[in-house]
């Protein structure tokens, strides 16, 4: 924001335009990398992290995040799933009391230097990663950082230059990292940002190991005991004309998505 704000000062007569992206910036967790890959811990930290803190210093017209983990931007999401339809979801917005919760249900506690420990009495380190020349990345990451500490977490932000930082994610190295990856679709259509979710994500979501060629079957338990295979129904749903059976797809990726979080 000050670097837009001098631009502005320096050229009273610049016209701006806006122009909307169907994308949004987000912190994306590893799945195969511990404890991230306990979902509880990932819903835990999720709630503890005040999202509309980080507006103002992120970049200028980054909107306000979608809470409920649905996968879409929330202009997007809003068009496929009722105010009813929507509250069925878990709701991630900053709630550190029930973050705390989340994390003493399985097991978790803080230790006698008032850091978290998990079940087994050992301190784990909850890694951000970001590049270090994306400015919304970088402050807003540190940032996060900063809030994950006050919250009793052991946690370091880790910033690096852009050409290792992607080869960092795509080697499936990284814990939570920094990407636009989450919700965005250039169609303005649910099919793409699952995709890229679900399909062209796997290994930074850690959906799939690295090493192994070709995609991973996705399954997603859901609190009922049922099983969702996303990619399944994302290939459905590009050939699927009918309104019907397209929003009964898009409501279980977003209802899976969300308890994936």
């Amino acid at each position: 924001p000050d670097v837009f704000a001098q631009i502005e000062k320096n050229h009273p007569d610049m016209r701006i335009m806006w122009i909307p992206e169907y994308s949004q910036p987000s912190f994306q967790f590893n799945a195969r990398r511990y404890p991230v890959d306990n979902p509880v811990v990932r819903k835990a930290i999720s709630m503890a992290v005040d999202k509309d803190a980080l507006l103002p210093i992120a970049e200028p017209g980054t909107q306000a995040p979608d809470t409920y983990a649905s996968g879409l931007v929330p202009s997007a999401r809003d068009v496929w799933m009722t105010k009813e339809e929507l509250s069925q979801l878990t709701d991630y917005a900053y709630n550190p009391a029930k973050a705390e919760e989340l994390l003493k249900s399985i097991g978790w506690k803080k230790g006698p230097d008032g850091l978290w420990q998990d079940d087994k009495g050992q301190t784990p380190e909850i890694e951000v990663a970001s590049m270090n020349s994306w400015p919304i990345f970088f402050l807003c990451g540190d940032a996060l950082v900063n809030q994950l500490k006050d919250f009793g977490f052991k946690a370091t932000f880790k910033a690096m230059e852009l050409s290792a930082y992607w080869d960092y994610l795509d080697s499936g190295q990284a814990m939570i990292s920094a990407d636009f990856r989450a919700g965005a679709g250039g169609y303005g259509f649910p099919w793409e940002p699952y995709r890229n979710i679900y399909v062209d994500g796997q290994v930074r979501l850690g959906l799939k190991d690295p090493k192994l060629a070709g995609n991973a079957d996705v399954e997603i338990k859901m609190p009922d005991g049922s099983i969702v295979k996303p990619i399944e129904l994302i290939d459905e749903l590009f050939y699927t004309v009918e309104e019907g059976r397209q929003r009964e797809i898009i409501h279980t990726l977003m209802k899976a998505t969300n308890e994936f979080c």
